[in-house]
């Protein structure tokens, strides 16, 4: 390709009142071009367990889950007026926060008779423990208000997808996952149940305590 050639640059017009200095051919200089620092897009690392995995703060965590309920609610509350059933649900509730927290425990929600629980991986053994505790509690409690119910508490252990969901303006804290979708449909037992993966997370002394007092133990 033959090469185009330019004519040579002119010097600039001079300003106003400005004296014109005579030089000689003027000579272009080459023009350097600044390098720019190449940036390359890499893939995202794997996360780890337990790190955030999200601009939300939700991480993927292992916990122990818990579903709670009150066997035969709807039947029994029939004979209680709306009042009364609000007050003794409201006390449920208050047994069960407070029955969590020397385990580290938390409420995630209540539902109606029921509610959803986790505690921290490494807190099974007391978790379990307390949970045993929790149910005697509640079913003494309801037996002396004649409420012919007793408490189910089937317990899980797995990774979760843990944080804030919800609407931008009304996020609350939940757990999200296929553990936690396994709980929920767990055999239905008038008593404590666990997994496997909930049974191996306990002490010797604890599943010694569970296979006393607990209900059920699913093996796989």
């Amino acid at each position: 390709m033959a090469s185009t050639k330019f004519p040579p640059a002119m010097p600039p017009p001079a300003r106003p009142g400005a004296t014109a200095v005579k030089t000689g051919a003027m000579k272009t200089a080459p023009v350097v071009a600044k390098a720019v620092p190449l940036v390359v897009k890499t893939a995202a690392a794997p996360v780890a367990t337990g790190t955030t995995v999200s601009a939300a703060g939700i991480t993927k965590t292992p916990l122990v889950i818990v579903f709670v309920d009150l066997a035969r609610f709807q039947i029994a509350s029939r004979r209680l007026s709306d009042e009364a059933l609000a007050e003794l649900v409201q006390d449920y509730y208050e047994r069960i926060a407070d029955g969590l927290k020397g385990a580290g425990g938390r409420v995630v929600k209540f539902m109606g008779d029921g509610a959803l629980l986790v505690f921290p991986i490494d807190r099974a053994s007391q978790a379990v423990r307390t949970l045993l505790l929790l149910k005697q509690e509640i079913d003494t409690r309801m037996a002396k208000r004649k409420f012919a119910t007793g408490v189910v508490v089937r317990v899980n252990a797995g990774e979760v997808m843990a944080g804030d969901f919800g609407a931008k303006a009304d996020k609350r804290y939940d757990v999200i996952g296929n553990a936690v979708n396994r709980t929920a449909a767990m055999r239905y037992s008038e008593g404590i149940s666990l997994t496997a993966e909930a049974y191996a997370k306990l002490d010797a002394k604890t599943q010694k305590l569970f296979r006393a007092k607990g209900d059920l133990f699913i093996a796989a």
